[in-house]
């Protein structure tokens, strides 16, 4: 589904989901970042520490390669 803006609350939630699912041994990456989002994430510094990728499918590639 498509998210056309992010809050605090949104970036609040990512950054849980981006810790459980390290310590899960799982992954997360942000697939197809609409531009303002995209923008916000970077200021909040977050595109340098959350895996991205251009599509979906370059995400699920991403996910089949991180090592468990």
């Amino acid at each position: 589904s498509s998210v056309d803006k992010i809050d605090s609350s949104g970036i609040g939630i990512l950054v849980a989901v981006m810790w459980s699912s390290s310590r899960a041994g799982g992954g997360l990456v942000l697939a197809s970042i609409p531009p303002r989002v995209e923008k916000i994430l970077d200021i909040a510094m977050l595109l340098d520490h959350i895996d991205h990728a251009e599509s979906v499918e370059d995400a699920l590639a991403m996910l089949g390669r991180m090592e468990v």
